[in-house]
């Protein structure tokens, strides 16, 4: 075996143990357990794509090593070197317990932006080495690295718009569906204004489960979510404007006030609500732009649920603005479970 064909299979195995540490990555930061893991996830299956593509074009380029320049072949090396050694910062991260500092950016806390980052990082270079690798094998050498970060960012875009267009495919909730056990209809939280006052959005949530509660297709409501400093959580005012404004009975509501994401939520449902031995399906009530990825999230965790939407209507600019930014969440959250 020559030196380049040394290069290509060190590649190659460098692409594989990256996606088995993407895995263990995605499971273990969710709580989850290998035996747990199930290939046929989209996620799983995305992760799995880029990989696939990685090593069949490494394989094919050994057809060819003797008409490519072992310094094109050497530099597939340091690209993988260095997207390795990305995930292992992340490992390494979380394994000293490193403390960032408390707050929110766009939505996200500290500690998950730095991870998130070098994660993007990461998938990003795969996927400039993937272009790089079939631009050699067919002998597009000439620019090919900078042609290949206009791939990759064409790429990501039509990830992104594909993602977004799922927001819209969200199965329709049946009568016959409905008529199943639901013993409880989970709320997700959301902003609360000043005067621990729920904000609209939130308020259409609320009103939902009162809807559904009092037909009887759930008999009881949990609420989720925590607090800002200085505020009372959300689902304390959840709980505080259901008692205010319907006739629900105090028994038949459930509180939860430590979870700050749709992550958190999910697992709580996952960790705290869900019965293996049960044929109960959960209701979980949200937003038609947030659905798709909390079923997509609870498909993830082995969850049976059923996502309902408030009657509460955007105007199309929020709209736009609230399903793009989730689809961005749902497409990370394939990638990378979070």
């Amino acid at each position: 075996m020559n030196t380049n064909s040394k290069y290509i299979f060190t590649t190659i195995a460098i692409a594989l143990l990256n996606l088995l540490l993407l895995f263990f990555i995605k499971y273990s930061h969710n709580g989850l357990t290998f035996e747990e893991f199930d290939i046929n996830k989209f996620g799983n299956l995305f992760n799995l794509s880029f990989v696939f593509i990685l090593v069949f074009g490494c394989l094919f380029l050994l057809t060819r090593l003797k008409q490519i320049h072992s310094s094109k072949v050497k530099s597939l090396l340091y690209i993988s070197f260095l997207y390795i050694f990305l995930l292992l910062v992340v490992l390494g991260l979380d394994f000293i317990g490193i403390k960032y500092l408390r707050g929110y950016l766009f939505g996200y806390p500290y500690k998950k932006i730095i991870p998130m980052i070098l994660l993007i990082a990461n998938q990003s270079l795969v996927l400039y080495l993937i272009f790089i690798v079939w631009l050699i094998y067919f002998k597009k050498t000439l620019l090919s690295y900078f042609t290949s970060i206009l791939l990759v960012a064409s790429t990501i875009g039509i990830f992104v718009v594909f993602s977004f267009l799922s927001t819209y495919s969200i199965e329709e909730v049946t009568k016959q569906k409905l008529k199943n056990s639901n013993d409880i209809g989970i709320v997700l939280g959301a902003a609360v204004w000043s005067g621990n006052k729920p904000s609209p959005i939130f308020t259409g949530r609320i009103e939902k489960s009162n809807e559904l509660y009092s037909k009887g297709i759930i008999k009881k409501i949990q609420l989720t979510g925590s607090n800002a400093p200085g505020e009372v959580s959300e689902a304390r005012a959840a709980y505080n404007y259901l008692l205010k404004k319907y006739s629900v009975n105090e028994k038949d509501i459930l509180i939860e006030e430590n979870t700050r994401s749709t992550n958190e939520q999910i697992r709580f449902i996952k960790e705290k609500l869900n019965n293996k031995n049960s044929s109960n399906v959960f209701i979980i009530i949200s937003d038609d732009f947030h659905l798709k990825r909390i079923l997509e999230m609870a498909k993830f965790f082995n969850i049976n649920a059923i996502g309902i939407s408030s009657d509460y209507k955007l105007n199309w600019e929020k709209s736009i603005y609230y399903r793009f930014r989730d689809s961005i969440g749902l497409l990370l959250f394939w990638t990378f479970g979070t």
